[in-house]
């Protein structure tokens, strides 16, 4: 496969939806006659001057790919490319290099099927959608830009069909990006088989179109991995608002770092896979962390005003078909967490018998005030005497210098 040359540029200001590829010559080449054929990967009828490989090429078919990359330049007006376009036509639209102009167009849309493996799609302005973009493919590649993506109407911004493959490598990356949805929206802002998110925002606190959901991993070995990102929901009162969620099946559940999570009824729900949760905030929700048959793995975070148990653990019971393998009272690791203001336990967990409630979960060093016990009983939970935050109200979770709270924690590394 031939490798671009460059990032692949929308710009809703400055940029083309029918002339235009993303990337290529500055000043874009654009014509009308292009021939193509579904029986190779030759495109003729096109002018090269100033193209090289690794620049992409569009073509208005009629059906099928839109998008390839140009592996050899074969004359003035011929082109051979990595893929093969759907059709055998001729007289049709064209374009190579310049910038792109808006997601949401019909054919802008085939990128996100077409765009070449390991690429990256970036906007420099945002975007809005007039209904969701659907991936096929499992091609891997990134999309970014310090820009909104908006969803105009109740519907999620993006899906991928089909399902991941055991052991398969992520098909999707966003950076920097910003996902709003509509007045109302009841929908999840993105679901996807094996996603990551870095430094990446989800609505906006106390918003009206923050989305119901943020992501959701989708089943069969669905993955999710977000760092340094802000989900914000639509209150804790909204049943079936989850910050983060996994499907039925996947074997691997999300992983969260450096994150902050506000205002959901769960901020992260996983099924059969490990929530797996390093230095985030948790605040304003019902549950922070929710999961069935298997465990949560909890470290150096902080759980504010959950007003049920901040982390729920259970296991499902459906006519003797569950096994021992099922246990969600084991290998639970919960390590110099914080919980403050929690209305239930601050960890719960369903034993499957009376000798597994606490054999195998490791729960080091855990701080609490105002907030409920572990479930079984825990020796090593460190009562504070007063709040330990700043200002928490305003998401200020530094340490204040308190005796008995603040001062306690000061020895431990500030979570986000």
């Amino acid at each position: 496969m031939t490798t671009l040359n460059s990032v692949i540029t929308f710009n809703a200001s400055t940029g083309s939806d029918s002339a235009a590829s993303g990337c290529g010559p500055a000043t874009a080449l654009t014509g009308t006659g292009a021939a193509t054929t579904g029986a190779s990967a030759v495109v003729t009828g096109i002018s090269t001057t100033g193209v090289t490989a690794g620049d992409l090429l569009w073509v208005l078919s009629s059906s099928g790919r839109q998008f390839s990359v140009i592996a050899s330049v074969d004359s003035a007006t011929q082109v051979t490319c990595d893929d093969v376009f759907d059709n055998t036509e001729s007289g049709r639209t064209w374009a190579i290099g310049g910038k792109r102009a808006t997601f949401d167009d019909v054919n802008s849309r085939h990128m996100f099927d077409d765009a070449p493996r390991d690429s990256i799609i970036k906007t420099e302005t945002d975007q809005t959608l007039t209904s969701t973009i659907t991936k096929t493919s499992t091609t891997y590649y990134i999309v970014c830009g310090n820009a909104t993506i908006t969803a105009s109407g109740n519907f999620s911004i993006m899906t991928e069909s089909g399902t991941a493959v055991a052991g398969g490598r992520k098909t999707i990356e966003f950076y920097d990006l910003k996902f709003v949805g509509s007045s109302g929206n009841t929908a999840v802002g993105l679901t996807l088989n094996r996603s990551f998110f870095y430094n990446c925002q989800f609505g906006d606190p106390g918003a009206s179109t923050n989305f119901k959901t943020g992501y959701v991993a989708t089943y069969y070995y669905g993955y999710s991995q977000a760092v340094k990102c802000r989900f914000y929901g639509q209150g804790a009162s909204v049943s079936g608002g989850y910050g983060v969620a996994n499907g039925g099946w996947p074997p691997s559940g999300p992983v969260v770092d450096r994150c902050l999570f506000q205002d959901f009824d769960k901020c992260i729900i996983h099924g059969d896979g490990t929530s797996s949760v390093n230095r985030s905030i948790f605040k304003n929700c019902t549950n922070a962390i929710f999961g069935y048959r298997r465990c949560a793995q909890a470290r150096k975070s902080i759980f504010y005003n959950i007003t049920g148990d901040a982390i729920y653990n259970y296991k499902v019971t459906t006519s003797g078909s569950e096994t021992t393998s099922f246990n969600t009272t084991i290998n639970n690791e919960i390590n110099e967490n914080i919980f403050v203001n929690v209305g239930g336990y601050s960890f719960y967990f369903q034993a499957w018998g009376p000798s597994a409630e606490n054999a195998e979960n490791v729960k080091t060093k855990n701080y609490r005030y105002n907030a409920g016990d572990f479930y079984g009983g825990y020796t090593d939970m460190i009562e504070l005497t007063g709040s330990p935050f700043i200002n928490p109200d305003n998401n200020d979770f530094s340490f204040n210098n308190h005796a008995g709270a603040g001062q306690v924690l000061r020895s431990l590394e500030t979570v986000v």
